[in-house]
């Protein structure tokens, strides 16, 4: 009987620990908003272009299914090409896909 009391505490434990993390999920997820911009910063580096392209690199909005609607930038398929950036100051290059991005309408957090 004790064992069957533990095996069921752990059960309802683990179910409402689930059922949490079903909800936060259900409310946002890590796809990022998308941006247009000639620079970008990784590991404290820099790396700068002339061609505006678009990234999602230090996103800080993500898309999510609750609140108001607003209009955003994101991705809308797979890389065309290669943009060459060059480190601010340095020698170093960063080569990145050229990433095609149109405006869509959804929702979006900054909660991540």
């Amino acid at each position: 009987m004790q064992k069957a009391r533990i095996i069921l505490i752990a059960m309802i434990i683990v179910v409402g620990i689930g059922g949490m993390l079903a909800f936060k999920a259900s409310r946002f997820n890590t796809s990022p908003v998308w941006r247009y911009t000639t620079q970008i910063s990784t590991f404290g580096t820099v790396y700068s272009t002339n061609t505006i392209f678009c990234t999602a690199l230090g996103a800080t909005r993500y898309l999510t299914t609750t609140g108001p609607t607003t209009t955003v930038i994101f991705s809308i398929g797979p890389a065309i090409g290669n943009i060459t950036l060059q480190e601010v100051g340095g020698t170093n290059t960063f080569i990145i896909g050229n990433q095609p991005c149109a405006l869509i309408t959804t929702r979006t957090t900054a909660a991540m």
